[in-house]
């Protein structure tokens, strides 16, 4: 028995549903990976501690940096800047929300002044949040 080809066809709409679940998919998880990183911070470099392998899960990570023209220091979160007040109310939010186990990870440019350490440093205390990682440019030999 031979098949006719004619008047067989493909199911264009089957195929355009799958096309827009496809661009749907790649749409989300693209924006959930412009989360962590922010590429206009030059880390400070680290020569004592091997680097991580893996970045645990559930991190809240704050990015500080100067701008360019080292008139302000910038916090950011998530790819949006925010004041430092903003930051210390969202820290206290995920430390009611998930308890004082949340991870706090800090990544700041390495020609920052450490005061501005200190001064983030001293916002997750008093957020209550005591689990940080400080983020650094792995130079390790061991």
């Amino acid at each position: 028995m031979k098949r006719s080809v004619e008047g067989e066809e493909v199911p264009l709409s089957a195929l355009i549903d799958i096309v827009f679940l496809l661009i749907i998919f790649f749409i989300v998880t693209a924006n959930i990976q412009r989360e962590v990183i922010d590429n206009k911070i030059k880390l400070a470099q680290s020569i004592h501690v091997p680097p991580l392998e893996k970045l645990p899960e559930g991190i809240f990570t704050i990015n500080v940096r100067k701008e360019k023209d080292d008139s302000a220091v910038v916090y950011s979160h998530r790819g949006t800047s925010y004041s430092i007040g903003t930051i210390k109310n969202m820290l206290v939010n995920m430390r009611v929300k998930y308890g004082d186990s949340t991870r706090v990870l800090i990544r700041a440019s390495g020609d920052l002044p450490y005061s501005e350490i200190v001064k983030i440093n001293n916002l997750v205390l008093d957020a209550k949040l005591f689990r940080v990682i400080h983020s650094s440019e792995s130079k390790y030999d061991g």
